[in-house]
């Protein structure tokens, strides 16, 4: 299936869901990934702030930053060329609406050197559809792929899936980066 197709359907399967439902998911998908052995680890959480129809990250950003590890999210840095970078934040009030709408941290905050990423971070990364391999479906900007290419290659790189986006194959190409794990709210998938 061309990935453009793939797209409208894992949308589609994804408006059958309530918000209800959708939330009541998202803390399943939480309380998996607080199960990653890995995450007794992080020290530093490179976080994307979800949208409503995304798995719910607010809820983790709060509970990483009560925990004392330092909270990292994406903004937009260049739409054109598909450049983010990652600025620390110390609660959900450092962020601002941004690039379509999505909150993003303020420009004032301070900047993660990507030099310094080293086996204490952990990336929490969207995407429309997963397979079990770690191959990842975004949006289509490949903000991710070309962040994950210029950092660290052993950058842990976890995937927050509602089940119904995982499909059995997805199709990658030399620019995709896959992820290590995949958190549903069934199952921490290991792709690795």
């Amino acid at each position: 299936m061309e990935k453009t197709e793939l797209r409208k359907l894992i949308k589609e399967r994804r408006n059958t869901f309530s918000k209800k439902e959708l939330a009541s998911l998202s803390d399943r998908i939480a309380d998996n990934l607080f199960k990653l052995e890995e995450l007794a680890f992080v020290k530093n959480v490179l976080i994307y702030v979800s949208t409503n129809v995304e798995v719910d990250t607010r809820k983790l950003i709060l509970k990483f930053l009560e925990a004392g590890v330092n909270v990292y999210v994406p903004r937009v840095m260049d739409l054109g060329q598909g450049l983010m970078r990652f600025f620390k934040i110390n609660s959900l009030e450092d962020l601002e609406p941004g690039c379509m709408k999505i909150l993003e941290p303020k420009l004032n905050l301070e900047e993660l050197d990507e030099a310094s990423i080293d086996d204490s971070f952990c990336i929490i990364m969207p995407g429309l559809s997963f397979d079990k391999k770690g191959h990842r479906l975004g949006y289509g900007g490949g903000f991710y792929d070309r962040f994950n290419a210029r950092v660290n290659p052993k950058l842990l790189k976890v995937a927050l899936s509602f089940e119904f986006q995982l499909v059995d194959e997805l199709i990658a190409n030399e620019y995709d980066i896959d992820v290590d794990k995949v958190i549903t709210e069934k199952e921490i998938i290991n792709c690795k």
